[in-house]
């Protein structure tokens, strides 16, 4: 019995002990798993946490650049104020726009993990929202795209009405010559067709074409003290000074942007005389011009230029060092204190091997040897130093290029006087107008001098040639006269070409404006409809003001 007894104690203590060994490592897994779920639920919080500090650093850059850009449009003058904001408008609010949405979109997805993980999960739920916020991220981008080809296309449209201005102007210079060869013509042709002259002999012509002529030169005298004549002249000397000031302003433009471009103009070119002496006859040369007409700082690219300068400045410096680095610096000077290292290093291991003793034949051997080692590593360490200094050299002119051309920068804009660059393309059109007024009153007086030449010039032909070849002067003058018309059509035309180039643009520009309206429409929808399946509705300053459409 006590056999038994023990034996059934033995077989119920064996059962106990396997059952318990069970139930501790179930309760140990257990443990695990939660201790895994706590971790992957406290990484997801902390990823989070990250999330959100870097959408609040991004959204709160881009909005102290916005800000930045609207304190700049407030202090500018009446006139860039409009193009200053709507700059700020395009550029920052829908930075801040999408961080803010995107910042959601990030949460939403970490929310969606902490689901899985706790099996609450709602895969529809996280594909519909991660649609939504596609859809907006896609229209929104061609907004962006909009609006980028409407900024490019006003510029465009700048220098085609510049363009249409030149080719006014070019234009009526080119009419007006040929309308003065028409003239010249006709009036050889009337004369050729004259019946007061068809009875006359050649002595009775060549007489009256040398009166003709005597009465040329008596009117071409008289005509010097003109006053068109010093009207005209007077033109002169301004209108170089002008052109002189306006060039000077153009440069220091053009010096600027060749480092960085950050000023807005709109650019001109024209070609004008500088007349030494006016009477029937002028003599003068004529002149070509390029200037900017409608200079601003465009303040982004400004800003963009300060960084990127300051940035390669501080780059150089990073690459050159100091003369105090070590050898264990990264710079150029750390790598020349390396190789001087390196060098001073052989040395001493050439005069180690010097005091060797060599009083036997192994011993002389050995320092033979060491020697050896030793000025091959003074010829490694010597070239080394040598590329050591033409690296520094290398990284010391890109760092002085680099202060140089900060300071060039610097330089530029300080000197740059906006109101002074549109003051000198104001003053050099105007200095052109009143040239080509003066010209055109001038050609209008000597007119009726031109007239006595081209009737001498026709009396002189009837007197020295035969009917024959009068009647095929005549066919000539005719041809001239056609082809000036075509030319002068020709030129119409094409001026009309860019008045039509210049319609167009604006027509484009109207109906750009118009689908920005209408993408403006589907981005808010877009917006709209993401914020509500987020289930915020935070304003931001991209909500205040919108995009200049």
């Amino acid at each position: 019995m006590m056999v038994a007894v023990l034996l059934g104690a033995l077989s119920l203590g064996a059962c106990v002990d396997d059952n318990e060994s069970a139930s501790v490592t179930d309760l140990r897994e257990a443990k695990a798993e939660q201790l895994r779920s706590v971790a992957a639920l406290n990484q997801a919080k902390a990823d989070a946490e990250a999330v959100l500090a870097a959408a609040e650093a991004d959204y709160k850059a881009a909005q102290a650049e916005y800000e930045r850009a609207r304190a700049a449009a407030e202090n500018a003058s009446a006139e860039e104020t409009q193009f200053n904001l709507q700059k700020a408008q395009e550029k920052y609010a829908m930075d801040i726009e999408e961080a803010r949405l995107e910042h959601q979109m990030e949460m939403a997805r970490l929310q969606h993990e902490l689901e899985m993980q706790q099996g609450t999960f709602d895969d529809e739920e996280y594909s519909r929202l991660t649609i939504l916020y596609n859809r907006y991220y896609v229209e929104l981008n061609n907004l962006t795209t909009l609006q980028s080809s409407l900024v490019d296309q006003q510029a465009q449209l700048a220098m085609l009405e510049a363009n249409v201005i030149s080719s006014e102007s070019w234009n009526a210079y080119n009419n007006y010559q040929q309308q003065q060869n028409i003239n010249n013509y006709e009036a050889q042709l009337a004369v050729l067709n004259d019946e007061a002259y068809a009875g006359l002999d050649n002595g009775e012509l060549q007489a009256q074409a040398n009166a003709k002529y005597k009465e040329y030169e008596l009117a071409q005298v008289a005509f010097a003290k003109d006053p068109t004549c010093e009207a005209l002249l007077a033109t002169s000397a301004p209108l170089v000074a002008a052109a002189e000031a306006a060039e000077t302003q153009r440069e220091l433009v053009s010096d600027i942007n060749s480092i960085y471009y950050a000023v807005d103009y709109t650019p001109n070119f024209t070609y004008y005389w500088d007349y030494t002496a006016v009477a029937y006859s002028y003599t003068g040369s004529q002149k070509y011009v390029s200037y900017y007409s409608d200079v601003r700082i465009n303040e982004y690219n400004k800003l963009m230029a300060d960084r990127v300068l300051a940035s390669q400045v501080e780059s150089a410096a990073a690459d050159l060092g100091k003369t105090t680095d070590t050898k264990d610096a990264d710079t150029a000077y750390g790598r020349l204190a390396a190789a001087n290292d390196q060098l001073k290093t052989a040395n001493d291991q050439l005069a180690t091997a010097n005091k060797m003793p060599e009083t036997t034949d192994a011993e002389k051997a050995a320092k033979e040897a060491a020697i050896d080692a030793a000025n091959a590593a003074i010829d490694t360490a010597e070239e080394a130093v040598a590329l050591a200094k033409d690296n520094l050299t290398y990284y010391q002119n890109a760092y002085d290029e680099a202060v140089a051309d900060q300071k060039e920068f610097n330089e530029a804009i300080a000197a740059l006087d906006v109101d002074a660059c549109n003051k000198a393309a104001a003053d050099l059109e105007a200095a052109l107008e009143a040239q080509q007024d003066a010209e055109d009153a001038w050609n209008e007086a000597k007119s009726s001098i031109n007239d006595l030449y081209n009737e001498y010039v026709a009396l002189n032909y009837l007197a020295n040639n035969s009917a024959t070849d009068i009647e095929q002067q005549k066919l000539n003058l005719q041809a001239q006269i056609d082809d000036a018309k075509a030319a002068i059509e020709t030129n119409n035309y094409n001026w009309g070409n860019a008045e039509r180039t210049l319609e167009q643009a604006k027509i484009d520009i109207e109906n750009l404006k118009g689908q920005i309206e209408a993408q403006t429409i589907i981005v808010n929808t877009a917006k709209a409809a993401l914020e509500a399946a987020l289930g915020t509705d935070e304003e931001t300053p991209a909500e205040e003001e919108q995009p200049a459409a």
